[in-house]
């Protein structure tokens, strides 16, 4: 039974970890004076899961946030000056960049997280007899 429960156990906890993952979104500015004012708003399946995302002073930053393999990733602007120095790329889970733009760029990409570690599992035979 001790092996049925740790089995068990294994699979709900690959289940768990195969559910969201972190994912990174990443703010450039050519000038390397910050974002001027705009901010992005970054929204999984239509809800708001970074708010104001900017570069307040410099050329770069980021923003972290949790989302799931298939989740729909978008982003919403506030708008600011010099839109022509901001760039930006999202990377799933793994570290692969699933999408790219500028402040005209609301697609944000599909979500990806890789998938979990397969438990390991020992199968315990005995003889009662000993022979």
């Amino acid at each position: 039974m001790k092996n049925i429960t740790t089995a068990l156990l294994c699979l709900l906890l690959s289940a768990y970890s195969f559910g969201q993952c972190t994912h990174t979104f990443n703010m450039a500015d050519s000038f390397g004076d910050g974002w001027n004012g705009f901010a992005a708003d970054i929204l999984v399946n239509g809800v708001v899961v970074v708010e104001s995302a900017t570069i307040t002073d410099g050329a770069a930053g980021t923003a972290e946030f949790q989302a799931a393999t298939g989740d729909t990733i978008e982003l919403s602007w506030t708008t600011g000056s010099w839109a022509s120095e901001i760039s930006w790329t999202i990377t799933d889970g793994e570290g692969t960049q699933i999408s790219s733009g500028n402040t005209s760029n609301t697609n944000g990409g599909t979500a990806f997280c890789p998938p979990p570690t397969p438990c390991t599992h020992t199968f315990n035979m005995a003889d009662s007899f000993g022979d």
